[in-house]
């Protein structure tokens, strides 16, 4: 089944990628040079078709992990990890398809950005490791976020007040 899926991807696939396909663990792997970032999304929509073509010619459920974009020979395992991982979202979004990495957790590989200073003391006190300075930093994070947090959960609370002691027709939660 993997040499038939494999051949109608070669056969399939844009000469101007100059794509390769290995057998990796098992795995049929294709890797693909781009020209530009731009150019995986025309990808992803070429990926989706032999998808879907796999599972009509072959009758193979093919889902395709789709990695990062990388400038460097170096950064393909961090690729292929990517790719492992956006196959993991196939429980959601099915199978037959091309998932890509990179639009189901896009801050993936990118330093976090919060607004508020608190939380970036956490992350710095977690990075350095000294207990007691996290602990405060915790303290502090959470008395300035403790009370919003439980405003919204009380006023959620408080709108389901009367669906929950109704007793009339219909008032089943």
């Amino acid at each position: 089944m993997n040499v038939s899926v494999k051949k109608l991807i070669e056969e399939h696939l844009p000469d101007e990628w100059r794509g390769k396909s290995i057998t990796y663990l098992g795995e049929l792997v294709l890797l693909i040079q781009l020209q530009d970032k731009e150019s995986i999304t025309h990808f992803t929509d070429v990926m989706n078709k032999l998808c879907r073509m796999a599972r009509r010619i072959c009758n193979a459920r093919v889902t395709a992990g789709i990695g990062q974009v990388c400038n460097e020979v170096s950064q393909l395992p961090m690729s292929y990890q990517g790719a492992q991982n956006a196959l993991s979202y196939r429980v959601l979004y099915g199978s037959s398809r091309a998932i890509y990495i990179a639009e189901m957790t896009p801050r993936e590989n990118r330093e976090l950005s919060w607004e508020e200073p608190y939380f970036q003391a956490i992350v710095r006190k977690i990075r350095v490791g000294e207990q007691e300075t996290l602990q405060k930093a915790i303290d502090t994070g959470v008395r300035s976020r403790i009370r919003p947090v439980v405003m919204i959960a009380l006023m959620g609370s408080m709108g389901l007040l009367p669906a929950a002691l109704s007793t009339g027709m219909g008032s089943e939660i």
